[in-house]
């Protein structure tokens, strides 16, 4: 998403961030962070997915709970959405072991049509 897009309400509703994503994208200090995670003690379980030890908010309810300016949403929508580089190295690795499947298989078919 460029920077001159703004984040749309469809990405808002359906967008689901951590804490941890939210003190990265507003570089939030540790205590900081204790007062944002009281602050969303309050969300609505109806708004919140994954785990007790790690729930993921609705973006839209982290903004309007924090009362965020959009700068500040698209930062956050920016963090939670992109890769991590240990996903993406894993991807890199699942995609190599296909290759050399597909590879295998390739030099397979040709030696079968050489017969």
């Amino acid at each position: 998403m460029s920077k001159k897009e703004s984040i749309t309400i469809e990405q808002l509703e359906s967008t689901y961030v951590g804490i941890n994503q939210i003190v990265k994208a507003l570089s939030k200090t540790a205590d900081e962070k204790k007062e944002l995670k009281a602050q969303l003690e309050t969300v609505k379980a109806e708004f919140i997915k994954g785990s007790s030890i790690a729930p993921k908010y609705q973006l839209d309810r982290v903004k309007r709970l924090l009362n965020l300016k959009i700068d500040e949403v698209q930062a956050i929508y920016d963090v939670a959405s992109s890769r991590s580089l240990n996903s993406i190295k894993k991807e890199i690795v699942k995609l190599e072991q296909q290759k050399s499947e597909l590879d295998k298989r390739i030099k397979e078919l040709k030696a079968e049509l050489l017969k």
